[in-house]
Formats: structure tokens, C-alpha cells, sequence
């Protein structure tokens, strides 16, 4: 039997992630983020926005759950540490 290839599109829609490379990855959730990112799909990309200056050696934050503006359950326990 031969394996199969199946397209990213192939997923249903609920089970299609991205994931940030680079600084991107390091970026902590907040509620009160102080940066948000704009998934670019046609460059498969992800560009990180900030939303206030950002003073130096603050930490970058962003909310993972931009889409929804009430708090929203997340597949993990985040630290309570702000």
C-alpha cells in the first residue's frame, strides 16, 4: 500500500493551525496584549503588529484568541504571573 499526501485544505477547518517561527513563537497570551498578528495565508506568514509603544526589555504579549473579544477558554492553563 502506497502512502498518501493529503493537502493542508484537506482538514476540516476546525483542525488547521498555524504556527509562529522565528520571535513569533515566544510571544506570551495576554488579555491585555500590548501587540496583536494578521495571518497572511497567501505568503503563509504572520505579521506581528504592535498596538502601543513597547518599551524596552518589556515582554511582547498577544491575545491567541484575537477573534473574540470576550475571554475565551484556551487548550492550556496560562500563567497568572502579568
Amino acid at each position: 500500500m502506497e502512502a498518501q499526501s493529503l493537502p493542508v485544505n484537506y482538514l476540516p477547518i476546525i483542525f488547521q493551525m498555524v504556527v509562529a517561527l522565528g520571535f513569533g513563537s515566544i510571544y506570551n497570551h495576554t488579555y491585555s496584549p500590548n501587540a496583536t498578528y494578521k495571518e497572511q495565508e497567501s505568503e503563509q506568514a504572520i505579521d506581528f503588529i504592535a498596538l502601543r509603544d513597547i518599551e524596552k526589555d518589556e515582554e511582547i504579549t498577544v491575545n491567541y484568541v484575537q477573534e473574540k473579544k470576550e475571554k475565551h477558554p484556551l487548550w492550556f492553563s496560562p500563567s497568572t504571573q502579568e
